[in-house]
C-alpha cells in the first residue's frame, strides 16, 4: 500500500521520452505489512530498489 498520495504514471506518457529528454525522475514508496517499507525509483536509466525492515530498527534498548 502506498505511504503518502501518489499520482499515477498517465498511460498516455513516454516515460522513455521524460526520462531521456526532459531528465524525469521517477519515485514511490509502499508500506510492507507492518515491518517494512519499500522504497522504488529510477533515476535516468539507473533503478534503485531499497527495502527497510522496520522490525530490526534499534528502539533505544542497545543504551
Amino acid at each position: 500500500m502506498p505511504i503518502a498520495a501518489y499520482s499515477p504514471i498517465p498511460e498516455d506518457e513516454d516515460c522513455n521520452y521524460e526520462i531521456a529528454v526532459n531528465k524525469k525522475d521517477y519515485k514511490t514508496r509502499f508500506s510492507y505489512s507492518p515491518d517494512g517499507e519499500v522504497l522504488l525509483a529510477i533515476f535516468g536509466y539507473h533503478v534503485c530498489l531499497y527495502y527497510d525492515n522496520l522490525k530490526n530498527r534499534p528502539h533505544g534498548e542497545d543504551l
